[in-house]
């Protein structure tokens, strides 16, 4: 029994998303939302992505693989809305996902560094990640305002932000320094 532990011990975690990914797939099939198995060719992405995540999450392999899986992942979520949910022209509407998409994929890379290294990859993924959020109201046209126009009004905010973090920063480093 103790051999078996050794030999597939996360045997759980992979059976776990197979099952998910596949029964989520075929729910979809079923109840109309995809219109056929044709659309389902982003799920090789996803499933590669998934492995590489396994790989640098689970096993410690390398970090290396942690991008690229979110990434994939990611990405081939992406694309089964295009196949499935939405037409190709509304996905241009939304192209700041692609942003978003990049930004999440940098984060959980930069969580497994540690030091500076680790703000020099979580910082920008957040910013990627809250930029995405800035433009995708627009590029949707769900505010009437043009982006020009919020830009000019708002952009005091964003010293407003950089104080913060700066503060921040600073009771972080003493408060570091003290223990």
């Amino acid at each position: 029994m103790n051999r078996g532990k050794r030999r597939f011990p996360n045997a759980l975690l992979v059976t776990g998303v197979l099952l998910f990914v596949v029964g989520g797939c075929l729910l979809l099939l079923t109840s109309g939302l995809l219109p056929g198995l044709s659309a389902l060719w982003p799920l090789l992405f996803i499933v590669a992505g998934l492995f590489l995540l396994y790989l640098g999450f689970v096993r410690r392999i390398t970090e290396f693989y942690v991008f690229p899986g979110m990434f994939m992942v990611l990405g081939g979520l992406y694309f089964v809305l295009g196949e499935g949910f939405l037409a190709w022209r509304e996905l241009l509407k939304i192209w700041p996902v692609f942003m978003a998409i990049t930004g999440a994929s940098i984060i959980p890379y930069g969580l497994l560094k540690r030091g500076s290294a680790r703000l020099a990859l979580v910082i920008p993924g957040i910013a990627i990640l809250l930029l995405a959020l800035i433009f995708l109201p627009f590029s949707l046209g769900v505010t009437s305002l043009p982006f020009a126009q919020v830009a000019v009004l708002w952009w005091p905010l964003l010293l407003v932000v950089l104080g913060i973090v700066f503060l921040a920063s600073h009771f972080l480093r003493r408060r570091k320094e003290k223990t």
